[in-house]
């Protein structure tokens, strides 16, 4: 069954999928997101609040048997790709950027197009087919 979730917004989010001329960077389109689905425009999450309330939650609903001894691995390694010039970071920070990175690097097909993680419903459709632009599918509708 084809359906919406916060956590798939939030890996599509970390993925890339959002307006890169309105959020310069994937922190901006989480916070952007936490204000418009929760509600609480007051509070400016800090990363330990986006690790506890977006990632923690995203990585709850979409950590399947088949991912879960990689994220292990990936959180605790210490030198993981990427992290090489972050020196100076805070824990939550680090946390952070290990978690997204994750998230954005979750395959949602098996190369045999088994689906892994179900997107379908987030997908523009004309004709019950998925409208490529530009060798890439366009969303029906803007995450936020």
């Amino acid at each position: 069954m084809e359906s919406r979730t916060h956590g798939k917004d939030i890996m599509l989010v970390c993925k890339g999928w959002y307006d890169k001329e309105k959020y310069k960077t994937t922190k901006d389109a989480l916070i952007a997101y936490y204000h418009k689905h929760y509600g609480c425009e007051d509070i400016i999450p800090d990363y330990g609040f986006l690790n506890e309330i977006l990632l923690k939650t995203t990585i709850n609903e979409l950590l399947c048997e088949r991912y879960k001894n990689s994220f292990v691995d990936y959180l605790f390694k210490p030198y993981v790709f990427g992290t090489f010039n972050r020196k100076g970071l805070t824990y939550e920070e680090e946390l952070y950027y290990r978690i997204t990175e994750f998230i954005s690097n979750l395959r949602v097909k098996e190369d045999d197009d088994t689906v892994l993680i179900d997107t379908n419903a987030y997908w523009l459709k004309e004709n019950g087919l998925e409208v490529i632009v530009d060798g890439h599918k366009v969303l029906a509708e803007d995450i936020i």
